[in-house]
């Protein structure tokens, strides 16, 4: 019965990213934006490596929650470091792992209808030219 109440730990690895390394996705970790996960690999960022499906999903709604303000550090550069985001997300994920994934799939279609709409207006400035 009691292993039916715990709540199993999120498998979730970050590292600092290099070049091709395979990462699921990845999350910026210094500038005004720590914290903000990323499809396309930049230099000051961490790479993420998950078998969940639906992380960068949650990891853009621990972001737009404002939940990495109270990480950010540095007074020139603001920075996150790696230790504390690797708590934050696990932290997150526990608590995400029972909420409605009906709202994280909405966000993921939302986000495929922004790319969607990227592409649509790339596709028209090309033809205006």
């Amino acid at each position: 019965m009691n292993d039916i109440l715990k709540k199993t730990k999120p498998s979730i690895l970050l590292k600092y990213a290099e070049a091709d390394d395979g990462a699921s996705f990845y999350i910026q970790c210094k500038g005004l934006h720590s914290g903000q996960p990323l499809k396309k690999r930049i230099p000051n960022c961490f790479a993420v490596f998950t078998d969940d499906d639906l992380a960068f999903e949650k990891c853009f709604c621990i972001w737009k929650s404002k939940s990495y303000y109270i990480l950010i550090r540095g007074s020139v550069v603001p920075f996150i470091s790696i230790r504390e985001t690797r708590k934050l997300l696990h932290k997150s994920f526990l608590k995400m792992a029972d909420a409605d994934k009906k709202k994280i799939l909405a966000i993921q279609q939302i986000d495929s209808a922004i790319a969607l709409a990227e592409e649509r207006i790339k596709l028209f400035k090309n033809m205006q030219f």
